[in-house]
């Protein structure tokens, strides 16, 4: 997982919802998609893509797109077991050689009213001088004695552990045990920010469409009142006129 090789073949996983009715939340996401999948494809790379919610797969695979894998009907609060079916897939395509590198596309959770699609680098963990300027590359790495994760644009500028360290296992053991670990973790968080994105992007489009159904109903309200007012105001000018033209 931390080969750093060539990308001959990119996939890109994209996450949106299985329902409408939520804004922009999931033409952004294709839209980001879409763009992503053209910039490397200009620059020569082979690419498929893995798709997560039934809106991403629809679009895609009716215009044909080489979907390797997709993920359909996934809980609302996304779970471990979710994260782990997704990242054994992703992990056997690029230990296989199937790809050389996994790009996530999915929408962060900044508050209820404010959301982004991003990119983000899943494998190798390193970066390979094709990130997006605002792609987001995680890390494990050691502070103060314990693990913890940074996330950055750049090399990994941490210092190197020092030599004199015992581990009970062997350096290589310990990783090839944590590291499916975090790129699980890091599916889940994805899964969890775009799972929320989605919920305050609905909230804030059913509040909008309330907004718009007041005042729409406000202004059929006024133009049915002034339409019965000028009825009744005909009405009267006719009986005027007739009982005048009696007199």
């Amino acid at each position: 997982l931390l080969q750093t090789r060539e990308p001959r073949h990119i996939t890109l996983v994209a996450i949106t919802g299985d329902r409408g009715l939520c804004g922009g939340y999931n033409a952004n996401i294709i839209k980001r998609t879409e763009q992503r999948f053209a910039e490397l494809k200009a620059a020569g790379h082979e690419l498929s893509l893995i798709t997560i919610g039934r809106k991403v797969d629809v679009y895609f695979r009716n215009r044909k797109y080489p979907i390797v894998n997709s993920f359909i009907g996934l809980n609302q609060v996304p779970n471990a077991a979710e994260a782990n079916e997704i990242a054994q897939v992703l992990l056997a395509e690029f230990i296989g050689g199937g790809t050389d590198r996994v790009e996530l596309i999915f929408t962060k959770f900044i508050n209820l009213v404010s959301t982004n699609p991003v990119y983000q680098t899943l494998l190798p963990l390193d970066p390979q001088g094709i990130a997006k300027p605002d792609d987001e590359i995680f890390r494990l790495t050691s502070k103060e004695g314990s693990l913890s994760v940074e996330r950055s644009s750049s090399a990994n500028t941490q210092p190197k552990l020092q030599s004199d360290i015992v581990f009970e296992q062997s350096p290589s053991e310990l990783l090839d045990s944590l590291l499916p670990l975090y790129l699980q973790n890091q599916i889940l968080r994805s899964l969890q920010e775009a799972s929320a994105s989605e919920l305050a992007s609905r909230m804030t489009a059913m509040n909008n469409a309330s907004d718009n159904a007041k005042a729409l109903a406000k202004s059929l309200t006024l133009d049915y009142n002034k339409a019965r007012q000028a009825a009744i105001t005909q009405e009267i000018l006719e009986v005027v006129g007739g009982a005048s033209a009696m007199a």
